[in-house]
């Protein structure tokens, strides 16, 4: 059996075996594991104001997955009706323009006012395009956003205890 002298503070020297040496060493890093355990879990926890702020802003204006894709499908069916109409006016006037009654004069009216829905029809395409892929965009963003929803209602929550809990004081 070795035998080691040890200085403590609060006693003065002491003689230990090495057994007992290990058994205070891997106590001290039992508990220094312990220690920087709750100290990282309160350091990840500090940030949970600045976690709010960031989820705050992303979701500030954003739309549920739900209201995002009825929003989608409104638009999409209303551009639906929009072209069918621009259509139906457009087929009008070419029905109109094969009426052998027709003057040249408003044979000329009606092809100019045929061209011009056709223009129409063209922008509002374009157009339509434009506020689909964007209303497409903003479903996707709302589905790929909303798995952070219930942790953006959580930290809520926490925030309105917490300013309860200041307020008290």
């Amino acid at each position: 059996m070795n035998a080691f002298n040890v200085w403590t503070k609060a006693f003065g020297p002491l003689t230990m075996t090495q057994e007992e040496l290990d058994n205070l060493g891997s106590q001290g890093i039992k508990r220094a594991a312990e220690v920087n355990a709750i100290n990282d879990a309160r350091r990840q926890d500090d940030g949970w104001r600045d976690e709010l702020d960031e989820l705050s802003r992303r979701f500030k204006g954003q739309p549920s997955v739900d209201a995002a894709e009825s929003r989608l499908a409104e638009l999409k069916s209303s551009v639906k009706r929009r072209v069918a109409e621009l259509s139906d006016k457009i087929a009008k006037c070419s029905k109109a323009l094969k009426d052998a009654r027709l003057s040249r004069l408003e044979a000329t009216h009606v092809e100019q006012r045929k061209k011009e829905l056709e223009e129409q029809l063209g922008d509002f395409q374009r157009d339509a395009e434009r506020q689909l892929a964007f209303a497409k965009g903003a479903a996707d963003q709302a589905k790929q956003w909303e798995p952070s929803r219930g942790r953006w209602e959580e930290l809520k929550k926490r925030a309105r205890e917490v300013d309860a809990a200041l307020a008290q004081v």
